[in-house]
């Protein structure tokens, strides 16, 4: 045999070999390897009463489970908020804001998602790769997304969870990692978007704009600096409406004062959804700031009449072509 001959032998079983653990790790993608009960200390309790005594029965009649899965070949921390008492529920995948530890969520941030299992929903929620406890590094809106899609196998695993009716809810950076799901996956019957990153470009013009790009987009965003045209329209939906899945129905919220996420992309983006003649429904809040703090009921009602409407009721998409008298 020459030498020529074995080198080629050993690529292929090389390659075989790399093959098989992409596959594996493929396999394992959504698997929860560790799942534990939260415990609320009865100082947070009492703190979250006095915000809005209905916390008394969210913990009441709720509870908080602590996971470990598989994304990727990384092993993600994150969290499953449902109802105590048995039975089938309708789901929703959580995308948080933020970036690694910023925006993290903790167990106030549980609490709050505890409210929506508390409408009725098994809630998961993904911490994302980068953040300290899962494996990784944060891409702000890049293999990160991979996270996201992992949990609909995590629902799958869930007693409780009806997954023929999934829905899709997504914070500020969470609204992008939302969108680039919807590019892919067709299983979600809604989703909503809250003060969402429609466009990255607009971080830039912030006025912390200088700081955000070196901080946030070199750091984090792979060949960053060597594409950065590319980079930034991979993580600005308004780019790309027509990739978006046209059978789930979308809520775009926006503030008017959110110096943030400022409404202009939501507008843009509303704009061609129209054009495309998607299900859209959009929500300018005035005086509203980023993830609609203070806006609290009006929001979510918002948010439960659409999560309600489509992901629970299964209602039928409209007709959107003009109609009627």
């Amino acid at each position: 045999m020459t030498q020529g001959n074995l080198q080629n032998i050993l690529m292929k079983n090389l390659w075989f070999l790399l093959l098989l653990l992409t596959l594996t790790a493929r396999a394992q993608d959504g698997k929860i390897v560790r799942q534990t009960p939260v415990v609320y200390s009865d100082s947070l309790k009492a703190q979250r009463i006095r915000v809005w005594a209905g916390y008394r029965q969210v913990f009441e009649q709720t509870e908080t489970l602590a996971i470990t899965y598989r994304s990727g070949g990384l092993k993600i921390e994150g969290f499953v908020m449902q109802p105590k008492k048995p039975g089938q529920y309708p789901c929703v995948i959580f995308c948080r804001g933020g970036h690694e530890d910023f925006g993290q969520i903790d167990m106030v941030y549980t609490s709050v998602l505890a409210d929506i299992a508390n409408h009725g929903y098994v809630v998961v929620a993904s911490q994302l790769r980068g953040t300290p406890g899962s494996g990784g590094k944060d891409e702000f809106g890049g293999a990160d997304t991979l996270d996201v899609i992992n949990c609909l196998p995590v629902l799958a695993q869930l007693p409780r969870a009806d997954t023929s009716r999934i829905g899709l809810y997504g914070i500020s950076r969470g609204g992008l990692n939302a969108l680039q799901v919807l590019r892919s996956q067709r299983r979600f019957r809604a989703a909503v978007i809250n003060s969402g990153v429609l466009s990255a470009f607009e971080n830039l013009k912030r006025k912390d704009g200088a700081g955000f790009e070196k901080e946030i987009y070199e750091r984090l965003i792979l060949n960053y600096l060597k594409d950065k045209q590319r980079q930034l329209e991979l993580r600005s939906p308004v780019y790309w409406p027509q990739r978006l899945c046209p059978t789930t129905p979308l809520l775009i919220l926006a503030g008017t004062a959110d110096w943030r996420t400022p409404p202009g992309p939501a507008l843009e983006l509303v704009r061609k959804l129209y054009e495309l003649k998607r299900p859209v429904r959009f929500a300018l809040l005035e005086g509203g700031t980023h993830g609609l703090r203070g806006g609290g009921p009006l929001r979510d009602q918002l948010l439960y009449d659409w999560l309600d409407r489509y992901v629970r009721d299964r209602a039928p998409l409209p007709n959107l072509e003009p109609h009627g008298e």
